[in-house]
Formats: structure tokens, C-alpha cells, sequence
């Protein structure tokens, strides 16, 4: 079970409605105008209205297992008791160095460009549950960095 924000629950709902809705309408017209132009064997435009199908009904599939199985958490939820950094904490972090802001989020979510990183990624992993002060390594591409927490908010 992955854990998920509110927002982000509410942004994939969204998507789902949409997709099965006026998406899956536009992908039933293509697949009526494709067929309506005679041998589907050496038809392009039913080959890639099938495979824009498929696309499409992949993506609705994965989108109800997650909010099926997806938790979610509002971020005053993990921060009723400090206990370390949780799920919403945004984290300022020294990194060889460089100083970086964090915040930790669902899988779903994350963005590291942005500065969103996953609680299960091994960088949010080993910081579940540490403080301010604290250092961490954790396992890069790159080998093993060292991490000094500066800040939790």
C-alpha cells in the first residue's frame, strides 16, 4: 500500500473520470471511422486506434489499482507528534557540501527535479523517522553519499 496526499488522490480521480469518459469516447470514434474505411488488415488508422486503446486502458487500470490501494495522508496527520521526519515533511539536507530542500511525498507524486522525492525511494527511506542533526548514508547510482539533516518543517 502506497501512501498518497489528498490532492494527488484527487488529481488522479480526476484522470480516471476523464479517461474513461471523453477519452474513451474520442478512442471509440477512431476505432468507427477506422473501421468504416474497409480492410482492417492493412489499415493504419484501426492499427494505431487499437494501440491508442490499449494505451488508454492500461493507464485506467494502473490509475484504479493505485487509488484502490493507495492510503491517503494529510500532512497534519504525520505531523501531529513529531516523531522524525514523516510522510509531507520537508527536509533541508546537506549533501556533500550542497544544501538541498526535500519534501517527502507518495511514490505517485514524486519529482525529484522539483525537490519531491518518494518515501520509498532509498533516499526518503533512510530519512523516515530521523531529526534534525542526524546523518544518513544512503546508496546512490554513484556510490554511498553522506547526508546531515539541517531542517524538518
Amino acid at each position: 500500500m502506497g501512501l498518497i496526499s489528498k490532492k494527488k488522490y484527487e488529481e488522479l480521480k480526476k484522470e480516471l473520470e476523464r479517461l474513461e469518459g471523453e477519452e474513451m469516447k474520442k478512442i471509440s470514434l477512431s476505432l468507427k471511422a477506422a473501421k468504416e474505411q474497409g480492410d482492417l488488415s492493412e489499415n493504419a488508422a484501426y492499427a494505431q486506434a487499437r494501440e491508442d486503446e490499449r494505451m488508454l486502458l492500461r493507464r485506467i487500470s494502473e490509475l484504479k489499482r493505485i487509488l484502490k490501494t493507495s492510503k491517503i495522508v494529510s500532512e497534519s496527520q504525520s505531523k501531529t507528534k513529531f516523531s522524525g521526519i514523516q510522510f509531507g515533511s520537508r527536509v533541508k539536507l546537506k549533501i556533500g557540501g550542497r544544501v538541498q530542500e526535500f519534501k517527502i511525498v507518495g511514490k505517485e507524486e514524486s519529482n525529484p527535479k522539483e525537490g519531491l522525492i518518494s518515501n520509498e525511494s532509498p533516499l526518503g527511506r533512510v530519512l523516515i523517522g530521523k531529526k534534525p542533526k542526524d546523518e544518513v548514508v544512503v546508496e546512490t547510482p554513484r556510490g554511498k553519499k553522506k547526508c546531515l539533516i539541517l531542517e524538518v518543517k
